[in-house]
């Protein structure tokens, strides 16, 4: 009868064999459905070889829902995303087997099913590389000029996959907004200078300096009047956007001209037109990612750093019905951006570190309203994970209590205080992380040779259990060498090789 199963486990999202022969295999899901023996996936892989291109199977993030055995020859698998027509026979089990301990399992796994499988804690052939750029970086490593890239869907849609080509990331972030394809009504003129930055003057006399390696700043004709807590009425916040042309405001609409848009009609027509134009052009290979800002943040953002700090002590339960409507926009927000196809959502909360807020403070007023967006979310089926900046060490608990599936950042000191072992240790099963490189003394003044070196250190350590990304720990900035990025997925792809 040759080589016959004794016993059949799943362990997790795992199937381990053990066969009469002593042997004992722990098969990848994700080897086996992209090796599925039927005849739609035989189609699907002949269409996909002559095309070039993986097949749509090829690393798909699953896991086995059930088996059953057909005779005493085969077994029959279904999926986790319903797919059961495949019969496996033992032979082929055997085969798969085989590739596994020779490391070929899953080698043909594509970008966008690699960071699924990190987030979900699945393996992975390599650890997945993904770095969110500064705006800076995209102006000096692109011939997108600044009013383009800031101002038009197109420019920096073209800038996101450029780059995340170019660097071979597994994925990217849309962190700025959809933009009105018809801007343009309301300019005067645009100068440029010898450097490539730019002027943008606005018909109503507002400015916006476009520089040739930073964040574009908008200047009103009539100085934007920061509210004390007492004018701000919560039925009136809903989302704060300061990226959106004209900037902030309040109470806050999108544009340059005034509007009260009801809250279900909240969001223009062209608010997710970057996101779409990008999962229409790289969502089947990359995985597209896309950003909303905490409620914390906007609170931050509405009163200003110091006086927002001062009204947690002073005025609490004004703060909180404030906190409670961001909660609701950005839970919306994030929902949308789930529906239109995005594979995960970023929450932006770069303040709610230790250097602005105690652990105390994060309870009360970040973690449930944080919780708020992430179960929102996570109910249209898309991942979140949760960007704070600096210092979280001493409240890594309280930020997957959030409900979050992972955490970005994870700034090592002196940046931060994370230690990466210490927080795999602590919450490393509770959610997936990604970052952890120092972006300023590894990837901006270091040497390529240390780059893949700590690089190497961080996968040692992040890739147990899968669950990480590897990637700087904040944003990449505007003149980091890009030899020293390249260093990145190197390293993913030497560590995998062993």
């Amino acid at each position: 009868m040759g080589v016959q199963p004794t016993k059949l486990a799943l362990e997790g999202s795992l199937l381990r064999i053990q066969w009469s022969d002593g042997t004992s295999v722990l098969y990848d899901p994700i080897l086996l459905r992209q090796r599925c023996p039927c005849a739609t996936c035989n189609a699907e892989r002949a269409r996909a070889d002559a095309a070039g291109q993986p097949a749509e199977s090829s690393g798909k993030a699953v896991t086995i829902a059930a088996m059953e055995p057909v005779g005493n020859y085969a077994y029959k698998v279904r999926f986790s995303d319903g797919h059961d027509t495949g019969l496996f026979t033992l032979e082929l089990l055997r085969e798969l087997g085989e590739e596994q301990a020779a490391g070929r399992s899953a080698r043909t796994m594509d970008s966008r099913a690699r960071i699924r499988a990190a987030m979900a804690h699945q393996p992975v052939d390599r650890v997945p590389v993904m770095c969110q750029l500064a705006i800076g970086h995209y102006l000096l490593q692109t011939k997108i000029a600044p009013a383009d890239l800031w101002f038009t869907s197109e420019g920096f849609a073209a800038a996101l996959v450029e780059l995340a080509d170019r660097y071979r990331f597994d994925g990217l972030l849309v962190n700025l907004p959809g933009t009105d394809p018809d801007w343009m009504r309301f300019v005067e003129r645009i100068d440029t200078a010898a450097d490539g930055s730019q002027t943008v003057r606005f018909v109503n006399g507002d400015v916006a300096r476009c520089p040739a390696d930073d964040n574009v700043h908008h200047f009103p004709a009539q100085p934007r009047k920061v509210p004390a807590i007492e004018e701000v009425d919560p039925s009136q916040v809903y989302y704060d956007d300061p990226h959106g042309l004209g900037g902030l405001k309040y109470p806050f609409y999108f544009g340059l001209e005034p509007s009260r848009p009801p809250r279900e009609a909240y969001w223009p027509g062209y608010f997710f037109r970057t996101i779409d134009l990008l999962v229409e052009r790289v969502g089947r290979r990359l995985s597209v990612h896309s950003e909303v800002f905490s409620p914390f943040t906007q609170l931050m953002e509405l009163f200003g750093y110091q006086r927002a700090l001062m009204y947690l002590l002073d005025e609490p339960e004004r703060v909180k019905p404030i906190l409670e409507a961001y909660a609701q926009g950005a839970a919306d927000l994030g929902a949308r951006q789930a529906r239109r196809g995005v594979d995960a959502v970023l929450i932006s909360s770069a303040f709610a570190g230790g250097g602005f807020i105690s652990p105390r403070q994060y309870a009360e007023f970040v973690l449930p309203y944080e919780a708020e967006v992430v179960r929102r979310i996570k109910a249209e089926g898309a991942f979140v994970y949760t960007h704070t900046c600096g210092d979280i060490g001493d409240r890594l608990e309280w930020m997957a209590d959030t409900g979050t599936d992972g955490i970005d950042t994870l700034d090592p000191p002196p940046l931060g205080s994370v230690d990466l072992a210490d927080a795999k240790q602590r919450v490393g099963d509770r959610v997936f992380f990604k970052g952890n490189i120092d972006p300023v003394h590894t990837l901006l003044e270091g040497t390529p040779e240390q780059v893949y070196a700590d690089a190497i250190r961080r996968l040692e350590i992040g890739s147990r259990s899968s669950g990480f990304i590897l990637s700087s720990a904040c944003s990449v900035s505007p003149r980091v060498a890009p030899e020293n990025l390249a260093m990145l997925v190197r390293a993913a792809e030497d560590f995998a090789a062993g």
